[in-house]
């Protein structure tokens, strides 16, 4: 999605998006004596279940929204149970940055469930007094989820230090530029924070919790660590 209330992305305001591989930790343990040897069977431990969530359970509400943006009528403006991609991003290959929740990240990925909110602000004024998209998909395994943070992540981080632009697949509409000021990655969480005229507007996180990926933008002027915030609360129902 772009980032604002027009569609799904953050800038624009569309929405939005995990992989299957399971790990077994085998220990092997073999005992030599002086004279002989003698080893015991591999123990395995396998992956433990994901955490029985209900993903209609995870968004958070407007209210909780307003609280962390300091704004006080943020509403729901639209809502999807799948990704689409009805936003062209370029350069293309800034898309999974660009573009919360998106067909082109998410589809054949193992993608079990999805949910979406575009929230903003009821007069319309979206970047100046907030605009957030927030997506959960639920995959598989844990290990699905943290392998689709490692495969976008170089993507993100390419796009580092570039001018964004994005345009309405429907109506034409071309939005404002943004440039991608910073990237960071570690513990399978992507963030990147967007400005445009030397102002920050926007933070995208993408973070894996449990078997769910979250993908969160929250734009505002001169945000700050909005989008981080609104991921932790909706990370700590998961874990």
């Amino acid at each position: 999605m772009q980032r604002n209330s027009f569609r799904r992305s953050t800038h624009a305001a569309s929405v939005v998006g995990g992989f299957v591989v399971v790990f077994i930790l085998v220990t092997a343990l073999a005992l030599n004596g002086c004279t002989r040897s003698s080893s015991r069977p591999a123990l395995s431990t396998p992956t433990s279940p994901p955490k029985v969530v209900d993903i209609n359970t995870l968004l958070l509400s407007p209210g909780e929204i307003n609280s962390i943006m300091g704004t006080a009528d943020i509403v729901i403006k639209q809502t999807g149970q799948a990704p689409d991609d009805s936003t062209d991003v370029s350069p293309i290959e800034c898309h999974a940055e660009g573009y919360i929740a998106g067909t082109t990240e998410y589809s054949g990925n193992g993608l079990i469930a999805m949910r979406w909110q575009v929230l903003d602000n009821a007069n319309g004024s979206i970047v100046a007094n907030g605009s957030i998209v927030q997506a959960v998909a639920q995959f598989p395994s844990s290990d699905a989820a943290n392998k689709f943070i490692e495969t976008w992540t170089p993507s993100w981080e390419a796009c580092r230090g570039k001018a964004i632009t994005q345009k309405d697949k429907a109506t034409g509409r071309e939005f404002p530029p943004y440039i991608v000021t910073d990237v960071t990655a570690a513990n399978h969480m992507i963030t990147s924070v967007d400005a445009s005229n030397g102002v920050a507007r926007c933070q995208h996180v993408l973070k894996a919790a449990s078997n769910f990926v979250l993908d969160i933008a929250a734009c505002r002027d001169n945000i700050s660590d909005q989008g981080q915030t609104i991921t932790a609360k909706i990370s700590a129902k998961i874990d």
